[in-house]
């Protein structure tokens, strides 16, 4: 019951942030990529409804490649100017209410960004917009600038990154690489402290003040100390997963 009350919570917190933005909750419902039949028929009905389709929201090169385009969303963020970032299958978009323009188009220094899933956004206090992709770990600079930043261990097979969190000091950021573990960073994208190997992915990551981090993966939900000792344990049950609210 407590976790369903939260779980409402935060759905019309969500519907608050984002309910000046003309078309924003059509864009929430076209975009999510889960739900059962009855969520499908609700989404197949605000499709057939709107006055654009998706794609029309969408810069003309990638519109006239995939006229049939709607993508799936796995992340979205609001930065403080308002905007809503949005990260899909096919790589992130800027929503400014009105358009969903890729970040390719938006940047003006760097090598573009590879199509590829966007599994997390981080907004950071110095305006920085991080990305963790299946490609790596970038950052979005407020000048523009798009740059590739060093992975945890950049020798593995996996590039993903599954996981970002911000320390509560504001100070640095935890990365969680795909089969790999953890690793904290700088604000300004080098790696800080010992990595936290950790086998198994890791989909949500919660950095604590005293300096330890829960995780939460399809197999369990952990404590880490801030040396990497497990502090807790507890397995997911086989009927009902654990999911961060």
């Amino acid at each position: 019951t407590v976790v369903l009350l939260l779980w409402l919570l935060a759905a019309v917190a969500a519907d608050v942030v984002i309910e000046g933005l003309p078309h924003c909750r059509e864009l929430l419902l076209l975009l999510y990529s889960g739900g059962g039949p009855r969520f499908q028929s609700r989404r197949q009905r605000v499709l057939d409804s709107l006055d654009k389709h998706m794609y029309d929201y969408l810069p003309e090169d990638v519109a006239a490649a995939h006229p049939n385009l709607i993508l799936m969303l796995r992340t979205l963020v609001q930065t403080p100017d308002g905007l809503i970032w949005v990260g899909t299958d096919d790589g992130v978009y800027r929503y400014d209410g009105t358009q969903l323009v890729s970040i390719n188009a938006l940047r003006r220094q760097g090598d573009a960004l590879p199509t590829v899933p966007c599994n997390h956004l981080l907004p950071l206090p110095n305006g920085q917009l991080w990305l963790g992709t299946d490609a790596g770990l970038y950052c979005f600079g407020t000048e523009g600038q798009l740059r590739a930043l060093p992975l945890p261990v950049p020798t593995h097979s996996s590039r993903g990154i599954e996981a970002l969190a911000l320390t509560p000091d504001g100070r640095r950021i935890w990365v969680g690489q795909d089969h790999v573990g953890f690793q904290m960073y700088t604000l300004d994208g080098q790696p800080a402290g010992q990595l936290l190997p950790l086998p198994q992915t890791a989909s949500h990551i919660l950095p604590m003040a005293d300096g330890s981090l829960w995780a939460v993966s399809a197999l369990e939900a952990l404590q880490l100390s801030a040396d990497g000792r497990v502090l807790g344990r507890w397995p997911q049950s086989a009927r009902v997963g654990m999911y961060p609210v």
